[in-house]
């Protein structure tokens, strides 16, 4: 989901590949950075962006480019240059946003190992049908969670929609609908969950993500119907052979990066515009992300391959030189234009690696039926621990 006008609705949202045949791969931390920054390029100048005509009028061509080009930042941008209009089709691409090269340093996040910490991603319960909703205002949504742990009591929250929530009851965003939940829970999240659906998961201000769990116990048919939920429909496991929701160890790799754009345009007039949107980009578009981008895993855990890319901009992109040269063909009026931004950011890429111990274990509310219709049960089960295999029905 890219930035397509600034909304100054901040929230962390995910970047889209830039070749959706070639996702993101942990441990590929230059490749990485520079599809996130192309794909996030690419949906800003887009022709569907609100204000796109606002922006400019001809939409600019996003390449990436590798070359082993050294020295000082003018012969590279010469080399840059060069390279580009070694193709005969050069003229019909431009104006050109070429991301070229990157520098990298590495990052160190621990002492004597690549392991940043332990963690459980959270139980979660998430729409089946994707934004707007059209819901009658009155309408209610009953979730449990289990605040003092799954050995404890349940409590059971409802969730109101009332007109004073949202701007327009017949076309609720996502992200309305986010903002309505949080401001009425406190023992649970909800989350924007990617592709316009949304996430309700365990833990909020007044309760823990772990050892908890999210159902569906009740509701008005209509948000049942809109949101996709089923009554009893959830996940309250939370514990070490929980399968999904299992604890991990996370990895990662990191590095302080500089990216290098060029922006190329045949005409002065346009280079200068193209390089001005470019800057605001990257100072001011970014705002609505808390200038950062990040995989598609945070939103879907279920994202194969995981995607779990962080990168952090340093605000302190600049503009380190210009450079102009004449046309191939013997044409020297006619110029070929560029100048060279930086971006510096620091990269990280995770990878968890989760402590599964056999099948899953899954204990069902008490009046929560499964799908052969047996009850069941809040209680553990009595005696001896019976093995990973064991199911309440």
């Amino acid at each position: 989901m890219g930035i397509n006008t600034f909304t100054g609705d901040r929230a962390y949202r995910s970047t889209e590949p830039f070749d959706a045949n070639d996702p993101p791969r942990f441990g590929q931390l230059i490749e990485t950075t520079k599809d996130a920054i192309a794909s996030e390029l690419s949906h800003f100048f887009s022709y569907a962006s609100q204000d796109m005509r606002a922006k400019i009028k001809e939409v600019p061509t996003i390449e990436k480019f590798a070359h082993g080009g050294v020295g000082s930042t003018l012969k590279s941008m010469e080399t840059v240059v060069d390279l580009i209009m070694s193709y005969g089709d050069t003229p019909d691409k431009f104006p050109m946003i070429a991301i070229t090269s990157a520098n990298v340093r590495e990052k160190v996040l621990g002492i004597g190992t690549n392991q940043v910490n332990m963690g459980q991603a959270p139980a979660r319960i998430l729409t089946t049908r994707p934004a707007p909703y059209n819901i009658p205002p009155g309408s209610t949504l009953q979730v449990r969670t289990w605040p003092r742990g799954l050995s404890g009591d349940p409590v059971d929250t409802t969730i109101l929609f009332s007109e004073i929530l949202f701007p327009d009851m017949t076309q609720i965003t996502e992200s309305d609908l986010v903002k309505a939940i949080n401001a009425q829970v406190l023992y649970s999240t909800a989350i924007l969950g990617g592709g316009g659906l949304v996430a309700i998961t365990s833990g909020g201000p007044a309760a823990p993500s772990d050892n908890n769990g999210v159902v569906v116990v009740g509701g008005s048919a209509e948000v049942l119907d809109q949101l996709g939920f089923e009554v009893c429909e959830g996940d309250t496991t939370q514990d070490h052979t929980s399968g999904v929701q299992s604890p991990y160890k996370r990895y990662a790799v990191a590095g302080d990066m500089t990216i290098n754009l060029d922006v190329i345009s045949d005409d002065l007039n346009t280079r200068t515009a193209l390089a001005d949107l470019v800057y605001d980009f990257f100072t001011f578009y970014l705002s609505d992300r808390m200038y950062q981008l990040q995989g598609r895993s945070y939103l879907d855990p279920s994202q194969d391959p995981p995607e779990w890319f962080q990168l952090v901009f340093e605000r302190k992109f600049t503009w380190s030189g210009e450079y102009s040269t004449p046309r191939q063909g013997g044409e020297q009026e006619s110029h070929v234009y560029s100048v060279r931004g930086s971006v510096p950011l620091m990269a990280f890429d995770y990878i968890n690696r989760y402590l599964n111990r056999g099948d899953a274990t899954y204990m069902r509310p008490a009046d929560c039926a499964d799908e052969s219709g047996v009850q069941g049960t809040e209680d553990l089960p009595p005696g001896d621990y019976p093995g990973s295999n064991y199911l309440d029905r």
